[in-house]
């Protein structure tokens, strides 16, 4: 009987990680970040929609008025230093957790 030999290892090369000017987004314990980088990108929308398309498996975040009905704020109130903002939803991440299997 032959048994694959995996490493006990592996290297993961620095390209697989973000930069601090490349935007990126953190789902973890039902919380979901986006970096500031992603702010930077979109200076000045402080609402966000967020779209998650199950066939491609993609999330998209969008720019929207406070007013609609699905708005999130992404970031701190105050407008001198914006900050990214944690936002926590139990049944996104378990949703998106499910999508991503």
């Amino acid at each position: 009987m032959e048994q694959s030999q995996e490493p006990a290892c592996e290297i993961v090369r620095g390209e697989y990680f973000s930069g601090v000017s490349e935007p990126a987004v953190t789902i973890r314990k039902a919380t979901i970040k986006f970096s500031a980088a992603c702010l930077r990108r979109l200076a000045g929308v402080d609402y966000v929609l967020i779209s998650v398309y199950r066939a491609e498996k993609r999330l998209v975040v969008e720019p929207c008025s406070s007013e609609l009905r699905d708005a999130i704020r992404w970031s701190t109130m105050n407008p001198e230093k914006r900050q990214p903002k944690a936002i926590t939803g139990k049944e996104f991440y378990s949703r998106i957790c499910r999508l991503m299997q």
